[in-house]
This record gives structure tokens, C-alpha cells and sequence, in this order.
């Protein structure tokens, strides 16, 4: 079965995208990219809308490989019950990721964040300059450079 990373690929080639213009065009690094269409990782659900919006593709086909590659309306017969369970799937595996990378139990590491969400964490928002700094600076390199290709992408929708 066709992976996430392989349709992106599909994609990006169908658009005669090189991964360096396809990812800044999704607000990706190349490097991030890349790894998607290897299978290391899969897209998060801001770049697969980023998907959906920039070139008509059906979320379903993305997430699930069925149904129209391209869609009019990207929730036109969208299965729910199939795009949530996908949505947990990456959310588990990127939690896992996280889990190893940190070397927290992944028990501890949702706790943490249903913690967070509880206590407001997710209201407070937004943050002023300062804590935006200090929290990108506490980052690694390549959640760095994720953020300012995404910076740079809503920069340009912006302007």
C-alpha cells in the first residue's frame, strides 16, 4: 500500500517541484521534506491542509490513499471515523518520536500535556516577542528551521 510520504512525492513531482520548491512551498525544510517521503515521519495536520488549500488535493486521498486525488470540496464524502483514527496515528507516532528523543516515558510525556492543556497553557496564547524567543531558542535546529519556513510561508501569504 502507498504510503503518506509516497503520494507527497506523487505530488510534488506531477507539479515538476524539486523537494526544495515543493517544501518551501508547504512550509517545510527539505530536509523534513525528504524524510516524509522516505517514510521517517509523517506530515503534521497543518501541512497536510497546507496541501489540501495550496493545490486541491482531497485530505482522504493524502491520509488514506482513497477516494479522488483531487477534490472540489476537500471534506466532499471525507470518512470521519477514517480521518480521525489517521490523526491519532500521527499523533501517536510523533508522540513515540518525541518520547525517544527526549528520553521520557510516553505515559509521562502525554501527562505532560494533557497537564498543560488543563492549566490554560494552550490560552495563553498569544505570546508576547520574548517568549516567542526564548521558546524558539530552547528548539533544535531542524524545529528551527520547520518554524521559519513556516514564518516565511505565512509571511508571503501576508504580503
Amino acid at each position: 500500500m502507498e504510503s503518506i510520504g509516497e503520494r507527497l512525492k506523487q505530488i510534488r513531482k506531477t507539479l515538476n517541484f524539486n523537494q526544495s520548491q515543493f517544501s518551501e512551498s508547504i512550509g517545510l525544510s527539505q530536509g523534513a521534506l525528504s524524510e516524509i517521503e522516505n517514510g521517517k515521519f509523517n506530515p503534521s495536520i497543518e501541512i497536510i491542509i497546507s496541501i489540501n488549500k495550496l493545490f486541491g488535493i482531497n485530505i482522504e486521498w493524502l491520509l488514506l490513499g482513497e477516494g479522488n486525488k483531487h477534490a472540489d470540496d476537500p471534506f466532499e464524502q471525507l470518512d470521519h471515523k477514517q480521518l480521525i483514527q489517521q490523526i491519532f496515528e500521527i499523533i501517536n507516532c510523533e508522540a513515540k518520536r518525541i518520547s525517544q528523543e527526549k528520553n521520557i516515558p510516553i505515559e509521562q510525556l502525554i501527562t505532560d500535556i494533557f497537564t498543560q492543556l488543563n492549566t490554560g497553557f494552550v490560552n495563553s496564547y498569544p505570546l508576547d516577542e520574548k517568549q516567542l524567543v526564548n521558546m524558539f531558542s530552547s528548539l533544535e535546529n531542524k524545529d528551527k528551521i520547520e518554524i521559519e519556513s513556516l514564518l516565511r510561508l505565512k509571511y508571503k501569504k501576508a504580503t
